[in-house]
């Protein structure tokens, strides 16, 4: 074995850990700047978000977009009030961090004129791809979307979506009334 390679214990998950219905990596391999490769690992199996814990049971202002008439009602809605839509991918690492940060401005500066709710790509795509389709947005997941009247009026995808930039676009276009 070369002198920079970590040796890799034995077990009967082979440098895997199962989560859900995925199998996910317990080592990351990094690149340390000099053309070598360490190994980082995690002294406790990484615990993923399932999607069932997502939608829903996690917080009960995070509505749950399950099926295409839940989409319609929430457009609909969003001609009242604005509503904040988060599409997550729970096998990404980036949506658990966006996830994270939209959790942290609920906890912190949720709005209450606001609702909130989340769609998870990969147990509900058909409601994905018609966000996507309907609201004339590109697919991209983690993606923030606040549509006021039917129309997206600001977004942010990957590490744009940010506790502080949610925040901010909901005290622009708050104080912005819709047009239907």
């Amino acid at each position: 074995m070369p002198a920079f390679e970590e040796p890799r214990p034995e077990g009967p998950l082979n440098g895997t850990i199962r989560v859900g219905v995925e199998t996910v990596p317990r080592y990351i391999r990094v690149n340390t700047g000099v053309g070598q490769f360490g190994t980082l690992l995690s002294p406790e199996p990484r615990r993923c978000r399932k999607p069932d814990t997502i939608e829903g049971a996690m917080r009960p202002d995070l509505k749950a977009l399950r099926h295409l008439s839940d989409l319609d009602r929430l457009l609909d809605d969003s001609t009242r009030r604005p509503v904040l839509l988060f599409k997550h991918s729970y096998s990404c690492g980036t949506s658990a961090e966006a996830l994270d940060q939209l959790i942290e401005h609920l906890e912190a500066s949720r709005h209450p004129e606001t609702d909130y709710a989340v769609v998870t790509v990969q147990t509900h795509r058909d409601v994905s791809n018609a966000v996507s389709a309907r609201l004339g947005v590109r697919h991209e997941t983690p993606q923030a979307l606040l549509i006021r009247a039917g129309k997206v009026v600001w977004s942010a995808s990957h590490f744009r979506v940010t506790a502080e930039a949610v925040a901010r676009a909901l005290d622009t276009h708050l104080a912005t009334p819709s047009r239907p």
